[in-house]
């Protein structure tokens, strides 16, 4: 009899606790059941990539197809015909996570082309800064300013080039469609005239603009041979280059990338490649070009330009 009744018993606890489940399934009452009761927005889509995307399928399936299309893409681009008679050497050598994906002359020596003047750059960074400054200066001698005479200068003005390889007139950067980055000749005749004649009231030189390019030691100007260990080396540049007038002379002392200066203003040397002039002298062209410049700025110099050294002391 008493187990009877205590079945009754846990069957009846059991409906208590369906039933007051059940109701509180249904419950909205925000009071009664604190913190329960949210509003809740619209399902956000989480998966933007459709289920059948080519971009689900494993990339151990899909790199050889894509390493395939990779390498085509790099012999199309090392294979292009650049003209007749013209023989073109690339060399190039592409990774892709350690592995070799595609390798032509790598280990051959060649002529370097414009990537090395990354490395030019990166070595010329890492070796004097990011605060040096290429520097063009003029001097005379202190002994001839402090004699100036009724506004003449008896002694030379020497035009000291440091190597800057933009030096540039406005005229010959004019000739270019996109921007270059350049130091302004003119601004520098500006300086001078301005120092001549506010202190020393010079309106004459008695003498010459003479430029000194000793900073760097004399080298082949047409880049066909460069000195090494007391032995000439041959080839360093395509003659053609040179001939062509794709490359300018070189010197510590370099305006207008090395082409000649013209005083006249009659012929404009610098409106295409092909009809550039290589300066055979940069600095005799630099000296006359700061003479001219001077003789702009109403300076009466009596002598003509000459290329020499600045004297210590």
């Amino acid at each position: 009899m008493i187990r009877h009744l205590l079945n009754w018993f846990v069957l009846l606890c059991l409906l208590a606790l369906s039933i007051g489940a059940y109701r509180q399934s249904f419950s909205s009452d925000e009071a009664a059941q604190p913190g329960w009761s949210v509003d809740s927005t619209s399902p956000q889509k989480v998966v933007t990539t459709p289920l059948l995307s080519v971009r689900r399928i494993p990339d151990w399936l899909v790199a050889p197809v894509s390493e395939a299309e990779l390498v085509e893409a790099f012999q199309t681009a090392i294979g292009q015909e650049v003209g007749a008679g013209i023989e073109l050497q690339t060399c190039l050598v592409a990774y892709r996570d350690y592995d070799v994906v595609i390798e032509q002359l790598g280990d051959t020596p060649l002529v370097p082309a414009s990537l090395l003047k990354i490395i030019t750059a990166a070595a010329f960074l890492e070796t004097v800064g990011t605060d040096f400054r290429y520097t063009t200066k003029v001097y005379a001698r202190s002994s001839d300013l402090n004699a100036v005479d009724n506004g003449t200068l008896s002694g030379d003005i020497y035009l000291v080039g440091g190597g800057d390889p933009v030096l540039s007139t406005p005229r010959y950067i004019e000739n270019y469609s996109e921007a270059l980055a350049y130091t302004d000749i003119t601004e520098l005749a500006n300086a001078v005239s301005s120092k001549l004649s506010d202190e020393f009231l010079v309106t004459r030189i008695a003498g010459s603009v003479i430029a000194d390019e000793s900073r760097y030691p004399e080298a082949e100007r047409d880049y066909s041979t460069l000195k090494l260990n007391e032995e000439d080396i041959e080839n360093v540049w395509r003659s053609s280059l040179v001939r062509s007038n794709n490359v300018g002379s070189l010197s510590a002392l370099l305006v207008n990338d090395g082409y000649a200066y013209d005083p006249s203003g009659a012929s404009p040397l610098y409106s295409a490649r092909n009809i550039n002039v290589r300066a055979s002298e940069p600095p005799l062209q630099a000296a006359t070009l700061f003479d001219d410049l001077l003789e702009e700025r109403e300076y009466v110099i009596t002598r003509k330009p000459q290329v020499g050294v600045l004297p210590s002391g």
